[in-house]
């Protein structure tokens, strides 16, 4: 599909997370906002001739590729029809381990149901974790730091700030990544999470990635094999927040629960 402008683009992700209105990801709860959580258990290795490191137990590369072909490899079930497509956080974490040498992929999350039937389906349960982003990189990346971009503190700021995203007019927030990022310089990684409102107001969380590469931020989308214009996607966002990955270590028993 050709997106014409980064407004389609995040429409279509709203589509694609089942309508769903996106993860609590702020300590400052949206009041609009719910919480869209599947914690799935790692999946048996469809590709049995891969050669497991023994040292963490997760499946290696064959051979060295750049980032172009991790990420149009972190997410297999990117083409199924079939795929709820709301694997976003773990299509972030395979495409971390894959820069790291891993021969990781994305795991299929069941059907994301509203706020009030998500018992009707296994994987969740509203007393224990979900696969929210900050729930996934704190067990993943333990100590790591999530940093929010916009400062949002009253029903007020939200609603400016979805005023904002839905005009496209959010330069502030391109600029406060930009700033921010270019600041740990040439080969910073990290994941990139991005609210966006949809034109019925309703808020939606993705999880993507970033690296800075020649002095420039580039923000990439391994759910759906694409890289981001940072000025033309963050204009039509209320928030996001950048967590640096690439400088710690982590929890391979942690990465087997959402990877596969």
């Amino acid at each position: 599909m050709i997106i014409q402008n980064e407004q389609e683009y995040l429409e279509r992700n709203a589509l694609s997370h089942s309508g769903v209105p996106g993860m609590s990801w702020r300590t400052h709860k949206f009041g609009k906002w719910q919480k869209q959580a599947v914690y799935a258990q790692g999946m048996p290795d469809p590709n049995g001739d891969r050669t497991i490191d023994t040292k963490t137990g997760l499946p290696l590369k064959s051979k060295p590729c750049n980032y172009k072909v991790d990420l149009a490899n972190s997410n297999p079930y990117r083409l199924d029809p079939n795929d709820p497509k709301n694997n976003c956080v773990s299509c972030s974490m395979a495409y971390e381990l894959r820069r790291r040498g891993y021969d990781s992929k994305a795991i299929q999350l069941p059907e994301t149901k509203p706020t009030g039937a998500k018992k009707e389906y296994s994987g969740y349960d509203d007393d224990e974790e979900g696969m929210d982003l900050p729930d996934v990189l704190s067990k993943m990346f333990p100590g790591c730091k999530t940093n929010w971009l916009t400062k949002i503190e009253t029903d007020e700021d939200e609603e400016v700030a979805i005023d904002k995203a839905l005009a496209g007019t959010n330069e502030e927030l391109y600029k406060n990544t930009v700033k921010e990022l270019l600041k740990q310089g040439n080969g910073a990684r990290g994941n990139f999470g991005v609210l966006y409102p949809t034109r019925s107001r309703v808020v939606i969380g993705h999880s993507m990635m970033y690296e800075v590469r020649h002095g420039k931020v580039e923000i990439l989308d391994p759910q759906l094999n694409e890289r981001r214009n940072p000025k033309d996607l963050l204009r039509y966002c209320a928030d996001a927040c950048y967590t640096r990955l690439d400088n710690l270590d982590f929890d391979p028993e942690a990465a087997k629960k959402v990877t596969q």
